[in-house]
């Protein structure tokens, strides 16, 4: 299932037809038996009205009303795929629930954490790293957000997806500079350990940006994590794509924006935290809302340190102190700081 990574793969297989020298032997056997797409020409064609008109709507051509001024620019090859994947989406009837949820816990953690991971001379932690797994996470609690629809023998079937496999959305940037989206997915997530998802997580993102995945990578997600908030995004309702159960949105992490004026020391004094509004977007055929809710809900409760998430015991890590394990009060937000100055030294979770 490489439906929404088609568009990049059908464009890799025109430079390996090529070049096929330049293509690792995984993909030179995955291109011998590969059919892609015919690709679209690419001249421009100028719109002939002198005023604005409807277009008839044929099987070859469906275009709104054209000013006389209006071009006709035929999508690349790699974008006229997106397209159609695009419309292909739209067969897929989905439903979407949203949730704000606080996150100065989760900033504590993670600050804590890094401070350790800096001293092993580890990559830090980004929040995405602890959002993907709260969704790993997540999804064990509600195994169904994995689960997608198909038909057998013409009878409509759900169908029960064996583990988790994370897809993990990223921007990457072609050779002549353009963008493109690439899902490759971390496979049977639930198998790890938090120690060993951060690992895999971060192998995948880098061989993402250097060209460097294979086709096993860009195949088999059935829930994925998609983060338009590094951007400045409050909140997405992203497309689902036909094979999965689920996509999440995580948005910016920022405060409020009724408070985003005010000074530090009063946001503190007030305990306002930052948060992040989390979407789930679902098959509507084989999911529930009421089930998106728990996921969500469970999220939320995993963000704040609930159920032990960020405390389970390691042998991975030490830290400098315990990691919160719920909801900070106002007077811990003032406290917080300290917390890690204290030279005692507690060995806690890889957030199994």
């Amino acid at each position: 299932m490489m439906s929404m990574n088609s568009a990049y793969v059908d464009e890799m297989y025109f430079e390996f037809l090529r070049d096929p020298e330049s293509f690792t032997q995984e993909w030179r056997t995955f291109f011998q038996s590969y059919t892609p797409e015919k690709p679209q020409s690419a001249q421009a064609v100028v719109a002939q009205p002198s005023q604005p008109q409807k277009v008839e709507t044929s099987s070859s051509t469906r275009l709104p009303a054209l000013a006389a001024d209006d071009t006709l620019v035929p999508l690349s090859s790699i974008g006229g795929k997106i397209a159609e994947n695009m419309e292909a989406s739209l067969r897929v009837p989905t439903a979407t629930s949203a949730r704000n949820a606080p996150v100065k816990a989760l900033e504590e953690n993670r600050r804590i954490a890094n401070t350790v991971l800096a001293k092993k001379h580890r990559q830090k932690l980004s929040f995405t790293h602890i959002l993907a797994w709260a969704i790993v996470k997540a999804t064990e609690k509600c195994p169904n957000m994995k689960n997608s629809y198909g038909v057998h023998d013409g009878i409509p079937v759900r169908v029960e997806r064996g583990g988790i496999n994370l897809g993990l959305a990223v921007d990457t940037t072609r050779k002549d500079g353009s963008r493109i989206l690439l899902v490759p997915s971390i496979k049977h997530a639930e198998r790890l350990t938090f120690d060993e998802f951060a690992r895999a997580y971060d192998d995948i993102i880098k061989r993402a940006r250097t060209n460097k995945l294979t086709p096993e990578d860009l195949t088999g997600a059935n829930i994925t994590l998609t983060n338009p908030g590094g951007i400045g995004t409050v909140m997405s309702v992203p497309r689902l794509m036909d094979g999965q159960g689920t996509i999440v949105a995580a948005g910016a992490i920022e405060y409020p924006a009724e408070f985003q004026a005010m000074m530090p020391d009063v946001l503190s004094t007030l305990a306002i935290s930052k948060v992040v509004t989390l979407t789930s977007t679902y098959d509507h055929r084989v999911i529930q809302g009421a089930e998106s809710g728990e996921f969500l809900q469970f999220m939320h409760q995993l963000l704040l340190g609930e159920h032990r998430f960020m405390s389970r015991s390691s042998q991975h890590w030490e830290f400098h102190s315990s990691p919160c394990a719920g909801p900070l009060r106002r007077g811990q937000i003032h406290s917080s700081r300290r917390i890690s100055r204290r030279s005692s030294i507690r060995k806690v979770a890889s957030f199994r």
